[in-house]
């Protein structure tokens, strides 16, 4: 309750009166109209349950005097004598003019005469054991069936057994010839005449499904969309069906009767649309009204709300002033005070603190004077030319190259390729310093060349590197890798080397306190203070194992910017 208590507190004045409208005129109709839909829903539910019920019973009905009507074939063919002493004839003797005779004279007449009289039979045929000659497909050997699936069912009882597969229906079951002998009666009606009972009544957007044992053997529907069929293992697991089942007598065969419960609802749509949009106007209407009154009442705040906004983004050339003398106007003309006040102390504080940094940089840039200082160096080299002396010469060069690169004729931003090349020269230097004691790997990406960098900013992590790193080891050979490559349309420069490393707390101590010199924090502040808190250094190191740099900034041409 204090949440929503809070919430409502949070919101603006109309938020309120528009929050108050919805709480106590829309929602309460939105929930009568869901309730009541749900209602009707159900009684239309109910009623198309019973509906189904019916069409079920009539349905079972008819199928049960079908399969009556031949299981009534089945006792009259398996008790009939005449066809069991022609069996057993077809067995025993050996004459087979008789045996033809015997299905001639006998076995034709009555086959023929019951074909006559049901022909929607489309096959009655003896699996006979022993049977010395087959007739048609009348009499046929008994081993033909011992392979089929229904076999282990039919041989376990005398009952009869009602089978359904690819659109066949047929009726088999056992008959005693002898004491000791026993054959299988099969009987096939035509699939479709016997099914024709059953989708002539079917409704419109039905569906049935002819189940054996709890597993669909076959189904048929009405439904105008295809989309809607479904199988019976489907329907008794879902809350989207209205299902009926009900088991044939004597036949192991249910019948399973479904529709979408969608569609016996759909009929509610019209009505409850029509409904919807009448209240829908009626609360749009008032909901305008609403909006009016409270824009009368309120115009002034939400304009002085505004501003606020366009303030607290770091907007402070904006213009507000009321002449009116109730609380909004004496709150209008107050916040435009306070924001003049603190547009003249980011003037003189906040800006000039950002640009501090940049001084600091320059003047030491401009504390050399690059003209005497190239001439001086390219003098010392030409004397040690002179004298034959090449370290010097080499010295000299990288000296210069160092510089000029650092200088970077007083620009602050400078390629990638310039940067690179002043650590280079940078650690040529330091190489000759320490008679190359360690080794230094540069990799970078050339696609990277034409990218901007701020100046000297690689030179303060190499220096790092080689004084709190590379000069402690004492069991190992130094290695400095400089590594660069872009992603995302962000640029990574990376200063690694295998020193003694450092704690997680002098990294912290690092990056948040402004050291002696041109260090890494002032790196990491130049990086942000140009491009964004998003940017800047990161540090991670293991104690004596080394340290790994990564400089972070935004990825963008160099254009060249006289400063």
């Amino acid at each position: 309750m204090k949440m929503i208590k809070h919430i409502f507190n949070d919101l603006s004045l109309r938020g309120k009166l528009v929050a108050s409208y919805i709480i106590i005129g829309i929602a309460p109709l939105l929930v009568m109209g869901f309730l009541a839909y749900q209602q009707i829903s159900n009684m239309l539910i109910v009623q198309e349950s019973e509906n189904m019920e019916s069409y079920l019973i009539q349905a079972k009905l008819t199928l049960e005097n079908e399969i009556n009507v031949y299981d009534n074939l089945s006792n009259y063919l398996s008790y009939n004598n005449e066809i069991k002493n022609v069996i057993e004839i077809s067995q025993t003797n050996d004459d087979k003019y008789q045996i033809y005779t015997q299905y001639r004279d006998i076995l034709d007449p009555t086959i023929s005469s019951i074909l006559y009289f049901h022909d929607d039979l489309e096959a009655i045929t003896y699996y006979v054991p022993n049977l010395k000659v087959d007739y048609a497909n009348t009499l046929v050997s008994f081993q033909t069936a011992t392979d089929q699936f229904w076999y282990d069912e039919v041989m376990s009882d005398s009952n009869i057994h009602w089978f359904i597969q690819d659109q066949t229906i047929f009726s088999i079951r056992k008959v005693y010839i002898q004491s000791d002998m026993t054959a299988i009666l099969y009987i096939q009606p035509n699939f479709n005449d016997l099914m024709a009972t059953l989708t002539s009544s079917l409704p419109d957007n039905y569906g049935v499904n002819i189940s054996k044992n709890g597993e669909q053997v076959y189904g048929f529907d009405s439904f105008s969309n295809p989309d809607m069929i479904s199988t019976v293992d489907n329907i008794q697991n879902s809350s989207d069906y209205i299902y009926q089942s009900s088991e044939v007598s004597n036949s192991n065969i249910s019948l399973n009767v479904y529709r979408p419960k969608s569609l016996a609802v759909n009929n509610l749509n019209p009505i409850f649309a029509s409904i919807g949009s009448t209240v829908a106007i009626v609360a749009i209407a008032t909901m305008l009204a609403l909006f009016l009154i409270s824009r009368y009442i309120v115009n002034r705040i939400n304009v002085l709300a505004d501003y606020m906004q366009k303030v607290e983004k770091g907007n402070f050339n904006i213009s507000l002033s009321s002449d009116s003398k109730d609380e909004i106007g004496e709150l209008i003309r107050g916040f435009s005070q306070m924001t003049g006040r603190i547009k003249r102390l980011i003037d003189d504080l906040y800006i000039s603190k950002i640009n501090q940094k940049e001084y600091e940089l320059r003047a030491l840039q401009q504390q050399i004077n690059p003209h005497f200082l190239y001439n001086t160096l390219s003098m010392i080299n030409f004397k040690a030319i002179q004298a034959n002396n090449p370290d010097i010469s080499r010295i000299t060069l990288s000296l210069a190259a160092f510089y000029r690169t650092a200088l970077n004729r007083g620009n602050n931003i400078c390629t990638i390729a310039s940067e690179l090349a002043n650590i280079r020269a940078y650690i040529d230097l330091e190489l000759m310093m320490h008679d190359h004691s360690f080794d230094v790997v540069i990799e970078v990406d050339d696609n990277l060349n034409d990218y901007e960098t701020l100046n000297l900013i690689l030179q303060p992590l190499i220096e790092n590197a080689i004084n709190h790193g590379i000069d402690l080891l004492e069991d190992k050979r130094g290695l400095i890798r400089v590594l660069g490559t872009m992603a995302d349309g962000i640029v990574y420069l990376i200063i690694e080397d295998n020193g003694v490393g450092m704690t997680q707390d002098t990294i912290d101590t690092i990056l948040t306190t402004n050291s002696k010199g041109y260090g890494v924090f002032n790196v990491h502040e130049r990086i942000k203070l140009f491009y964004g808190n998003d940017y800047g250094v990161h540090m991670e190191s293991i104690v004596n194992q080394g340290t790994f740099i990564t400089v972070i900034f935004p990825a963008r041409k160099f254009q060249l910017k006289e400063q």
